[in-house]
């Protein structure tokens, strides 16, 4: 994937995302680590066993966890070719198929269109 034009693969080490991002905004331990970024809009998770960041999550709108960012994303995403802005209807990106590996998830209590994927 990349953000605002800048490749990232996952799992990738935390040095990486901060040599892209800057350092985050804060960093929040629980089962994983969470460093969130939170001019960026962006949450990523790293594992606790080996300290690789599996997980970014995008923050298209306002929650109330402690560790979600201040503003949502703003900025430029692309997953495997499609664009994803802050408005983009993430079930119809899952419908197109236009990105492989996304599953829509209705059973997720903070967004009726999470979505999951090897990206």
């Amino acid at each position: 994937m990349s953000i605002d034009g800048k490749g990232v693969t996952l799992p990738t080490e935390r040095q990486v995302l901060i040599d892209i991002l800057g350092e985050p905004s804060r960093v929040s331990r629980r089962a994983n680590t969470l460093l969130t970024w939170d001019q960026l809009g962006l949450v990523a998770y790293e594992e606790p066993n080996d300290g690789l960041i599996v997980q970014i999550t995008v923050a298209l709108g306002a929650m109330t966890f402690d560790f979600w960012p201040q503003r949502a994303f703003s900025g430029a995403l692309e997953l495997q070719g499609a664009a994803l802005r802050s408005d983009t209807a993430m079930a119809d990106l899952v419908r197109s198929k236009q990105v492989k590996g996304l599953i829509a998830n209705s059973k997720q209590p903070y967004m009726a269109d999470a979505v999951f994927g090897d990206l």
